[in-house]
């Protein structure tokens, strides 16, 4: 089975108030387990004028800001695509990303020959990013929106509504319904009060490190958990 395997950092808590500051993905196939270099995976961090959050979540975060802010002080295509490579990933307007998305699933989960989409150089400045935009709503006029599986720890209760949030993202993907949640798992069904969290998962499913609360790493963790089981 495919699913993709989600994780999102944001500003805070609530969906309708606080942020998105980035949004990782890796698609798995329990067909067929790749190594995490080998998996394919997104990493895109959005574009902002303004952080709005809790100031918790803000300081923990300040690392991904700073690459935000950092990126919105470059100039050159040169400069805009060293920091994409350094940071392994991608910088997006909030208004770009189901976008992206939709080309990203595309190429990976439908075997679709859309990858030069995916291209840095396709989304670096405005003007470019309204190219690949415009290129693809003439594709999604005639190609369906992907449906994929979802897994992530908490997200249904936590990442889809924010992922709600994003004006046409369902006009691109779909979700399924049964969302994949590895607590279930590793709940000690005899002395746990409630379901256990990513990091206790990960105790009782003997995978070292902690949790690095980095959206793509996060995504790693989660697969790591389900191949316990196949």
């Amino acid at each position: 089975m495919k699913y993709l395997s989600i994780d999102l950092e944001t500003t805070g808590l609530d969906a309708l108030n606080h942020q998105i500051l980035s949004f990782s993905g890796i698609l798995e196939d329990s067909r067929n387990k790749l190594r995490f270099e080998d998996c394919p995976k997104f990493n895109i961090y959005i574009l902002r004028q303004t952080i709005t959050g809790s100031a918790f979540a803000i300081s923990m975060n300040s690392k991904i800001i700073s690459l935000i802010s950092r990126y919105g002080t470059l100039r050159t295509e040169e400069e805009k695509k060293g920091l994409c490579d350094s940071a392994h990933g991608i910088f997006l307007s909030p208004n770009a990303v189901p976008y992206y998305l939709y080309i990203w699933t595309l190429v990976h989960h439908e075997q679709k020959d859309y990858g030069f989409l995916l291209d840095p150089a396709c989304w670096i400045d405005k003007k470019m990013t309204d190219v690949s935009i415009r290129q693809i709503s003439e594709i999604r006029q005639t190609v369906d929106p992907v449906t994929v599986n979802v897994a992530g720890k908490n997200f249904a209760t936590f990442d889809k509504k924010f992922i709600d949030q994003i004006e046409n993202f369902y006009h691109f993907i779909r979700i399924r319904q049964r969302v994949l949640d590895p607590a279930v798992l590793f709940i000690d069904w005899k002395d746990d009060l409630s379901a256990p969290d990513l990091a206790v998962c990960k105790e009782r499913a003997q995978i070292s490190g902690i949790v690095t609360h980095d959206s793509l790493y996060d995504a790693w963790d989660v697969i790591e958990l389900f191949r316990k089981f196949y």
